[in-house]
């Protein structure tokens, strides 16, 4: 039985957008289970993880819904692995714009992301 993860994120987008990815790279080893804060939650949430999508999500669901798992993962802004090609061309010490950040498929933010860390 495969073990299962479920996803919370903010609005349906987000949650399209990442049910995806999680697909592509776990799917043939993990259940993934997708929620959105802007359609509505269960009252009860049960997995072996729950990611949220962002520290705002994590403090928004823990108040509307009970969650029960022994693990729990906080997403930082994350890159679509399909470009991660792309952000390696760019040159270090290049500065990024918000709009080139969309461009690279990011994902809501936070300071400490590893690209800050390693172009700026």
């Amino acid at each position: 039985m495969k073990r299962k993860l479920v996803l919370i994120s903010g609005s349906k987008q987000t949650k399209l957008i990442l049910n995806k990815q999680l697909i592509d790279l776990l799917g043939n080893y993990i259940s993934i289970h997708c929620f959105a804060i802007d359609e509505g939650l269960p009252k009860e949430i049960e997995g072996d993880v729950v990611l949220y999508s962002s520290e705002s999500i994590e403090e928004e669901a823990k108040e509307i819904l009970a969650i029960n798992s022994p693990n729990e993962i906080v997403g930082n802004r994350t890159i679509h692995y399909k470009h991660i090609s792309q952000l390696l061309k760019i040159p270090v010490h290049t500065k990024i714009t918000e709009k080139g950040l969309n461009y690279l498929y990011y994902l809501k933010a936070k300071q400490n992301c590893i690209i800050n860390k390693s172009i700026y």
